[in-house]
């Protein structure tokens, strides 16, 4: 077998790599429209959706790992985006009123797997009404975790 192309991550601040990663999600989504063939563009939702994951989850790796190593406790599970969010601003993120009120819509499309599997929604707005939550969100994460 061939030695991998990509190296395992090894970065001294993980919470940067988390964040990287979210970045690239939310590069893909930028451009993709939001309804495809009269039916919601549901790659869009998951690709903002998990963005936002993994930029707050870059805020927990950050507390674990960081120069005070804290305890964040057992993490919210189930993909849901709002508890994820309201554990990380215990543990320091400054909660931001936008993101927290737009955070809930997405979050629950993001728990319940409607972007990912063909299941009967509630109600859903077009993708792109939470760009500037997730852009607000990434910008807050980076705020929080960047290496000054």
């Amino acid at each position: 077998m061939k030695p991998p192309i990509f190296p395992p991550l090894s970065s001294p601040v993980p919470g940067l790599d988390w964040h990287a990663r979210a970045r690239m999600y939310r590069d893909q989504a930028l451009g993709i429209p939001d309804v495809v063939n009269g039916q919601p563009n549901w790659p869009r939702y998951f690709l903002l959706a998990h963005a936002a994951e993994l930029a707050i989850r870059s805020v927990l790796v950050s507390a674990k790992t960081g120069a005070a190593g804290r305890a964040v406790g057992a993490e919210p599970g189930k993909h849901d985006l709002s508890a994820l969010y309201e554990h990380a601003c215990k543990h320091g993120l400054k909660s931001n009123p936008k993101v927290l009120s737009e955070l809930s819509y997405l979050s629950e499309i993001h728990r319940n797997y409607v972007a990912r599997y063909p299941k009967a929604p509630g109600q859903i707005w077009l993708a792109s009404s939470f760009d500037d939550a997730v852009d607000l969100l990434l910008a807050d994460t980076w705020q929080h975790i960047r290496v000054v």
